[in-house]
């Protein structure tokens, strides 16, 4: 298109809108569409870094207690954890920090009045600060070392247990196709917190020769590498890596290990977008209406224009001009108010959550790049869609006076 023919498709379009009869419902339609648009963008851009920003706290609170990547051997199988540490290193896979070994019991109990399920993970004293940096132990007076017989547990499971210095635990077991119990005593080492109150309360530390002593009950151990990579790195990069290099064990990301937490976010992020895309949907309609009232109230200047040589297709132009400058001027005040909201809530921590779960004392908003460029092309696309909508129900025949 020539640029002497985008002249009279503004001109026409900045008159339609501003020069429109204060007695019709025009001037009033356009005050209602640009103040939906803005409300629609304003919830979208900032609902979305809301949720974001929620979604990136759980996860950073689920990855502060679990390792990033685990190696496990298949069941009834042993796990050469030395060679696999050894190969990992010669291989030179890149991004890791730590890798630690350790084995876990589960489907156990503490004797109590009800039973309470239990998790036993074997480890190293001084692993345990390796793997799980943000724990905190607390020695009970008159304990021995931590070796066999000795077991770290969490500050819930002391307050269950009513502070005992003993620790009765029930692992039960099949032996040709019967049942059998097997109790024993640990003497209770140290005493930990850890920065979330779920995955950890039931779960007791032991040296690995304790845990070879509960093994021979249980007969259900798995023996694994838990894996800490560095900040920002690739994570689904690094497991493929790994599931290459052993093919023949269970190499599972965090994520793999806790599908319905990840699930459950992508659902509240999916399904919050799709109750923000009904203002917009709200919004599309109004801007519907404006264009068909536009068209009604015109309509002895369009067939005027028309009758003057302006061609269907300039006239279409003409409206969808209109549409763009109504909704990418109430957008635009939309993502600034968004934007700056979204600073707000970060700059005065104005939404607080429990920071011994989520790591942090407030919910940040994250807004992005991408959210606002997208959110951008989608009420583009919204302005051209419903124009062309309105406008397939009208032609614009020229009127001639004869």
């Amino acid at each position: 298109m020539k640029r002497s023919s985008l002249y009279p498709i503004f001109f026409f379009a900045y008159r339609f809108l501003t020069r429109t009869p204060k007695s019709t419902s025009v001037p009033f339609m356009i005050y209602v569409s640009f103040l939906s648009i803005i409300t629609s963008s304003f919830a979208l851009i900032l609902g979305i870094s809301i949720m974001q920003g929620l979604h990136a706290t759980t996860i950073k609170s689920v990855k502060g207690i679990v390792p990033d990547i685990t190696i496990q051997a298949p069941r009834n199988f042993s796990l050469d954890i030395d060679r696999c540490i050894k190969r990992i290193k010669d291989a030179s896979v890149q991004n890791i920090i730590s890798i630690t070994p350790y084995s876990t019991i589960a489907a156990v109990t503490i004797e109590k009045d009800e039973p309470i399920p239990l998790t036993i993970i074997g480890i190293n004293q001084k692993d345990i600060g390796t793997l799980y940096p943000d724990f905190v132990q607390k020695s009970v007076p008159g304990t021995t070392d931590y070796r066999k017989d000795t077991c770290i547990i969490s500050s819930e499971l002391e307050d269950m247990l009513k502070n005992s210095s003993t620790v009765s635990i029930t692992i039960p077991s099949i032996h040709r196709k019967q049942y059998s119990f097997n109790t024993f005593d640990l003497t209770k080492h140290s005493v930990y917190t850890h920065p979330s109150d779920t995955g950890y309360a039931h779960t007791i530390f032991v040296s690995p020769e304790t845990l070879t002593t509960l093994d021979e009950a249980a007969e259900n151990t798995r023996q694994s590498l838990a894996i800490r990579l560095s900040k920002n790195s690739d994570l689904e990069r690094t497991s493929n890596h790994l599931k290459k290099l052993f093919p023949q064990l269970e190499v599972a990301t965090w994520a793999d290990q806790y599908p319905d937490l990840t699930h459950a976010c992508s659902l509240e992020l999916y399904g919050l977008m799709f109750l923000l895309f009904l203002f917009v949907l709200a919004a599309s309609m109004n801007l519907c209406a404006l264009t068909s009232l536009l068209i009604h109230t015109k309509a002895r200047e369009l067939s005027i224009l028309a009758f003057n040589g302006m061609t269907p297709c300039t006239i279409r132009n003409i409206f969808y001009v209109m549409s763009s400058m109504v909704t990418m001027g109430a957008y635009s005040i939309g993502l600034v108010c968004a934007l700056g909201s979204g600073w707000l809530i970060n700059h005065f921590k104005l939404i607080s959550l429990p920071a011994s779960v989520y790591y942090t004392p407030y919910l940040p908003a994250e807004p992005s790049m991408g959210l606002v460029f997208y959110s951008c092309i989608l009420f583009i696309a919204i302005a051209a869609l419903t124009t062309t909508i309105t406008l397939a129900r009208h032609n614009f025949v020229p009127t001639r006076f004869e």
